[in-house]
């Protein structure tokens, strides 16, 4: 794209779950308008992707999430160059490159800008530069990633972009703030909670469900939705919140800042940068004259959490240059030797911004800079415990308190569970509700495999008691695996589940895994195992579906790892058959792991994803069943080595279903 005087502008897109995309993507932002290239950046949830045939010069930053999907704001832009019928040069006027984020420790590393790579080049567009990639199994992070590809940037900047006279702004030169706070003489009202989508929910209940001499605290927390304007929800839904900060921590930080006497006046923001819109709730606090620093602090940014390079490369302008300090910030920044060392003080222990700052006292910040310094909150999911056949107006949520300590021994609370925890009956706060990623099974009759440790129960608890409260004459046989510490501890949910399990209509079986009541410790890929042969049967000639809730460590790598040995021993399979059938499993929906979000069916490509929810719904009982048929129908015409390598890896040949005219857009994604 060319502004108004035919100068080229570049582009950076970026899509992002925690916030380092973004990051990066403003970075990158940075660099470029330091050298006065003329520099516009959106999240792709802001950005009309129709506008992309219409750009000349474009950086996509993308994280890959989960077991290699897209973030949820790059899906719809995903599903657009997905369209059947897309010319085959329809970008050919597109120059761009990719910066992909992701985790070594997955076997999809950096899938997400691997696929957008592709099919950006599938679509007629060139290829600007090599493509970069961060891991955060990098001793130095992304750093370890990022650093060298800017240096790349930069060379390819100067030759492609910048004017022959141009001279750069020099990196010590504070840039303007793209976002300029306003603090005003007036002082703030009180606020009104608000969340974009949200519904108000008063906390009925917030109790300890694990023993008191456990050395966890998890709590059942239950919000009573509104009557009137009570949304509807259903089974393995979840509940998108924003945490607060905690006032006393909020309070020291103001002093530390110097912003305590103006910490309760009104505030006024100033759009510097166009393309970078205001969360609604910061706009609504604003339009109600309740936005105050206090507020903005609490509720709307995070300065609690770990600092990235950004964060030094900001606040060393508000240290005097000739303060010992400002020196060692001036450090942190440097290649090699300085990068290591801010992130052994920084990243390695978990040391917070507010930490740094209280550690760097020379560091002065004024409000101005305020939504520069710190970045804004992240709203937190969490998966529903209730069924709303049971609970049509109550949402249940099951919340593990995280409390740990860093590697300097100082004590951390997680920022959501911790505030969760501390909500006192008759509390009302916002709440959204999003579809989950569990489908249920067309058919009632059809067998059921639940895996659970811990709060992965959640999930399972909202999609069975939906499952076993209906009336209908046939329910499938259903195999629980419950894992815990102790069963007389943490074994949460236990009394519900015993009453099923004697229920005889149910046709539940209840399998506890508590890894300390004897002297070895036993999990539920271990009980997994015990079971085979039930297992099998259920998976293999009876064609029945597994959950799989929960993520903690290796826990999903490890259940795999049991179904496949399953598979070897009552399959009669080699290891490579009970693999591939493990991945059929995934083809068809029939093996579900929460953690994957939605995965799998973004592999049905343009079918799954925009014909069927747009003809009958998102959630529709026919969208789910022939998105099912859709999917095992789509992954056995992947037949190339491309789709082999970057979704399915050799299940095609295996799938028995009849072979069509190749995929949509000749891409299935």
């Amino acid at each position: 794209m060319s502004d108004d005087d035919g100068v080229t502008v570049l582009t950076i897109l970026y899509g992002t779950e925690t916030g380092n995309a973004e990051d990066v993507a403003y970075r990158i932002a940075d660099v470029a308008q330091r050298h006065r290239v003329p520099t516009r950046i959106y999240n792709l949830a802001d950005y009309d992707r129709t506008e992309l045939i219409c750009e000349s010069h474009v950086i996509f930053v993308v994280s890959t999430t989960g077991q290699g999907e897209f973030p949820v704001s790059v899906r719809p832009l995903w599903r657009f160059l997905l369209r059947q019928g897309l010319p085959p040069d329809i970008l050919s006027d597109l120059t761009f490159t990719t910066f992909g984020l992701g985790d070594s420790t997955y076997a999809r590393y950096c899938w997400a800008s691997h696929m957008l790579h592709k099919r950006l080049l599938d679509l007629g567009a060139s290829e600007w530069f090599e493509n970069g990639e961060a891991d955060d199994q990098h001793e130095l992070g992304i750093d370890g990633g990022v650093l060298p590809w800017l240096d790349t940037f930069v060379q390819r900047l100067r030759a492609d972009l910048c004017e022959p006279s141009c001279v750069p702004i020099s990196p010590d030169v504070l840039m303007p703030p793209r976002v300029h706070v306003h603090v005003s003489s007036d002082m703030g009202k009180p606020s009104i909670p608000c969340l974009d989508g949200a519904h108000m929910a008063t906390v009925v209940r917030n109790e300890r469900v694990t023993h008191q001499d456990h050395f966890q605290d998890v709590r059942c927390i239950d919000l009573a939705l509104d009557r009137a304007t009570a949304p509807s929800y259903r089974a393995g839904d979840v509940v998108c919140l924003v945490p607060e900060n905690k006032p006393e921590d909020v309070e020291a930080l103001l002093q530390r800042l110097g912003w305590a006497s103006v910490a309760d006046k009104m505030l006024r923001l100033t759009q510097n940068d166009p393309h970078r819109p205001w969360p609604p709730a910061i706009w609504h606090d604003m339009q109600q004259g309740s936005l105050t620093l206090r507020r903005l602090l609490t509720v709307h940014l995070d300065p609690f959490s770990v600092p990235r390079r950004s964060f030094f490369d900001l606040i060393r302008h508000f240290s005097p240059s000739d303060h010992r300090e400002h020196e060692k910030l001036v450090e942190f920044l440097q290649p090699g030797e300085g990068t290591d060392d801010m992130y052994e003080y920084a990243q390695r222990v978990r040391r917070t911004m507010a930490e740094v700052l209280a550690e760097f006292k020379s560091v002065q910040v004024p409000p101005s800079y305020a939504m520069e310094l710190f970045p804004l909150m992240r709203a937190r999911q969490y998966s529903l415990a209730s069924d709303p056949t049971t609970y049509p107006d109550t949402l249940q949520l099951l919340v593990a308190v995280v409390k740990y300590k860093t590697r300097i021994q100082k004590p951390r609370e997680g920022i959501a569970s911790s505030w969760l925890a501390r909500l006192e009956h008759g509390t009302r706060i916002p709440v959204r509700i999003q579809p989950g990623t569990l489908l249920p099974p067309a058919q009632s009759s059809t067998p059921i495999i639940a895996i659970g440790p811990g709060t992965g129960m959640a999930p399972l608890r909202s999609l069975l008691r939906e499952r076993l409260s209906k009336s209908v004459a046939v329910v499938g046989e259903t195999l629980v695996f419950a894992g815990c510490r102790y069963r007389a501890k943490d074994c949460l949910y236990a009394a519900e589940w015993e009453a099923w399990a004697a229920t005889p209509h149910a046709h539940l079986t209840w399998i506890v895994a508590a890894s300390r009541d004897q002297p070895h410790k036993i999990y539920v890929q271990d009980r997994l195992r015990e079971w085979g042969a039930r297992v099998w049967d259920i998976l293999g000639p009876r064609r029945g579906i597994v959950y799989l809730c929960g993520t903690s460590g290796k826990m999903p790598q490890q259940v795999r790892q049991a179904a496949v040995d399953v598979f070897c021993e009552h399959g009669h399979m080699s290891t490579e058959q009970a693999e591939r059938y493990l991945a059929k499993l995934e083809a068809e929906r029939r093996w579900q792991d929460a953690a994957e979000r939605d995965a799998v069916a973004a592999a049905g490509g343009h079918l799954t994803e925009v014909m069927l929810p747009n003809l009958f719904g998102e959630r529709n009982f026919l969208s789910i069943y022939l998105g099912q048929i859709a999917i095992t129908i789509s992954v056995s015409l992947l037949a190339s080595w491309l789709v082999a390598v970057s979704l399915i890896p050799m299940i095609s040949a295996r799938l028995k279903t009849p072979r069509s005219s190749g995929c949509a857009a000749n891409m299935c994604g």
